[in-house]
């Protein structure tokens, strides 16, 4: 009889061969145990942290840990400690945390955290007064600055663990960032972010939120662990973007002791002004849309921009801006554009050109507050060159260069050179605070050879001009918050001259055909000309609190006559009250019914009034309501009636020493002047004034 075979014993070896994984799994769970209990292994971590950074590191919750498929270690409550001059003792401050330690490479002495998340992060950025970053991290331990870090524990005395990271999850975060120089901090919440190893590189993908706004971060970066390792240079390539705003930056974070070069190639665009509002208090003031390309070279102590471009409201900047380590930094920038123009930067209502709207204030010099004590808190220069600038109500600047320099408390514009209006302008500007006072200005301007026609167009006024050119003096000081408190507080000189020029009729800078309505009144004319033939007009204003008095420094002369004038021009109320006495040149006839003996200006200056006194000085001055005020308008004009008629009276205004006292010494006095009759007018003369005055 055949002998039967015994039946497969599969699934009995099967078995076996499980409960001996198992039992081994057993053995190897207890025995990784007792090598690495949860404990032991937050202390590694601890100490590899502490031995890289040189910071303290704790896990101060409880942990809990898997096996498999990896050693799987949940903490909660750790803590990285911060920079010994931080503001808080914690740097980073995790809720939760969870690391998958690779189990192979843990037995080569390499920590390989395979993923890592962190739940409810709480992180601190900051700088100190010098601008070094907590982020910057050393070698050192926990003891004084720049001593050894002591070996890591737990060895045998071989090679120190190796960190290496793969992957980062990160939800409810908190990142913080404080200015150590201003004092002011930035926060940001971060809902969500991943970090990947692609390759040799990983790839980050975050979203943040800053004030209302919410913001997305992706691109490459080196791998963590090198940048730990402080080997190599870390690379990186991020793009950063939100609604209306976008910044990418591809660069090098340099190899060498903290804190570390950094070099980047920027772009940045801005096209919503929304974006910048947690981080810049004036961003409603930024001309949109802005766009900046650049190299930046951030290293110790020194920050530079090269090979800057810069557009806002679609006109461009060129150049280099540079920021130097000290107490404070100081800036330097030197930019140029081939053209701007300045009502693209200003506000609509700033940048609108014409006349006030009916109803509103003409005044010269508002009550808008100005931000004069808005000045840097640190030193900075800045070199300008603009091939040609635009700005409203005046004409166009061409080859203008100047420089800006700013200290605390200081700011001064010096080597302000500009070809205006055909001719051109030199000058300077300085603003100084002090605390509890206002703001001081000095202005010092030069121009010359200036075209008359291309201003008063330029100016939006209808008055012509032909031929002549303008020249200005201006030396000048002040304090205020306002223009109108400047203007108010006003000392020095300033002078206006124009020689050769024939004028035409339209609306001045001191209201509508001011020059032909004086000329009519002082010739006695119904009629006035439609232009003007002026030899030369001066006015000169020695200033003090903002009133300057009138003394002959005011002329004009034509072809046939010679007007000098007294009074007083005030810049606080933007008044004047001016008595004009009208003189025939020497060889022309003129009949004295045909000549003014006083012709008074008053009134503000938008719409100054004439009024004529035919009759004597008393009448003129009660006319104005000066009669009888001692050193008022009245004994002016009375000087002015009874001096002698005037030669070059230009001259005069433009030195404030009249001819005749250029006399040499020992000459013969001048013989008294007799007493002019009074004038007696014919019976025609009312109806023509009427005309003249209606």
């Amino acid at each position: 009889m055949a002998r039967q075979t015994p039946p497969l014993r599969w699934p009995r070896l099967l078995l076996g061969i499980l409960a001996g994984l198992v039992l081994l799994a057993g053995v190897a769970y207890v025995g990784l145990n007792q090598a690495f209990p949860p404990e032991r292994l937050a202390a590694m971590l601890a100490e590899q942290v502490r031995s890289r950074t040189g910071r303290d590191f704790a896990v101060r919750g409880p942990l809990s840990m898997r096996l498999l498929p990896r050693i799987g270690v949940a903490a909660s409550d750790v803590v990285l400690g911060n920079a010994p001059w931080g503001t808080r003792k914690d740097m980073l401050v995790v809720q939760q945390a969870r690391f998958d330690i690779a189990l192979w490479p843990l037995l080569r002495g390499v920590v390989d955290i395979a993923r890592v998340s962190f739940d409810g992060v709480d992180l601190l950025l900051e700088t100190d007064r010098h601008g070094v970053g907590n982020w910057a991290m050393g070698g050192t331990g926990g003891g004084e600055a720049g001593s050894p870090s002591p070996p890591p524990s737990g060895g045998d005395g071989g090679a120190p663990l190796r960190l290496q990271l793969s992957h980062l999850s990160l939800s409810h975060a908190q990142l913080s960032y404080r200015d150590g120089r201003s004092g002011r901090t930035h926060q940001v919440t971060v809902p969500q972010l991943a970090l990947d190893t692609v390759d040799d590189a990983q790839a980050l993908a975050a979203t943040f939120e800053a004030g209302a706004q919410t913001w997305q971060l992706k691109g490459r970066i080196g791998r963590v662990s090198y940048l730990a390792l402080n080997q190599a240079d870390w690379p990186f390539d991020l793009q950063l973007a939100g609604d209306g705003a976008a910044l990418a930056a591809k660069g090098l974070l340099r190899r060498g002791a903290p804190p570390r070069t950094l070099e980047a190639d920027l772009r940045a665009s801005l096209h919503k002004a929304a974006a910048l509002a947690p981080w810049v208090a004036d961003a409603a003031r930024v001309p949109l849309p802005a766009e900046l390309k650049g190299r930046l070279n951030v290293a110790p102590q020194s920050l530079r921009l090269d090979e800057l471009q810069l557009s806002l409201a679609q006109q461009q900047l060129s150049g280099q801006i540079k920021a130097q380590g000290g107490e404070p930094w100081r800036i330097d920038a030197q930019l140029s554009s081939p053209s701007i123009d300045l009502a693209r930067w200003l506000p609509p209502h700033a940048a609108g050109g014409g006349g006030a709207a009916p109803g509103t204030d003409r005044r010269v010099f508002g009550n808008t507050p100005l931000p004069l004590d808005a000045l840097p808190a640190w030193p900075a220069t800045l070199t300008l060159r603009v091939d040609r600038l635009l700005a409203p109500g005046l004409p166009p600047l061409s080859k203008l260069n100047l420089q800006l320099q700013a200290q605390p408390g200081r700011f001064r514009i010096d080597a302000l050179s500009a070809e205006l209006a055909d001719g051109t302008l030199r000058g300077s500007l300085s603003i100084g605070t002090v605390a509890g006072a206002a703001p001081r200005v000095a202005l010092q301007a030069q121009a010359d050879k200036l075209s008359m026609d291309t201003l008063l167009k330029a100016t939006g006024h209808t008055a012509f001009a032909r031929g002549g050119q303008l020249q200005l003096r201006a030396d000048l000081n002040g304090a205020g918050n306002t223009a109108q408190a400047l203007a108010a507080s006003a000392s020095g000189e300033l002078m206006l001259s124009v020689a050769d020029t024939t004028l035409g009729s339209g609306s001045s800078p001191l209201g509508a055909d001011l020059l032909r309505r004086l000329l009519q009144a002082v010739t006695l004319q119904p009629v006035a000309a439609t232009s003007s033939r002026v030899d030369c007009a001066v006015i000169r204003l020695p200033l003090k609190n903002g009133v300057a008095a009138v003394d002959r420094s005011i002329a004009l002369e034509t072809d046939q006559l010679a007007v000098s004038a007294k009074g007083e021009v005030r810049l606080d109320n933007e008044t004047l009250a001016l008595a004009f006495r009208p003189s025939a040149k020497a060889g022309v006839t003129i009949s004295p019914v045909n000549l003014a003996q006083l012709v008074v200006l008053k009134g503000p200056w938008q719409d100054p009034k004439l009024s004529l006194d035919a009759q004597g000085v008393a009448s003129m001055a009660a006319s104005v309501g000066l009669a009888g005020l001692t050193g008022g308008l009245s004994l002016l004009a009375q000087q002015l009636v009874k001096a002698p008629p005037e030669k070059d009276v230009c001259r005069t205004a433009l030195t404030g020493v009249a001819p005749s006292a250029a006399a040499p010494a020992g000459a013969d006095a001048p013989a008294s002047q007799p007493k002019p009759p009074p004038l007696k007018l014919p019976k025609e003369l009312p109806g023509v004034l009427r005309n003249i005055f209606k």
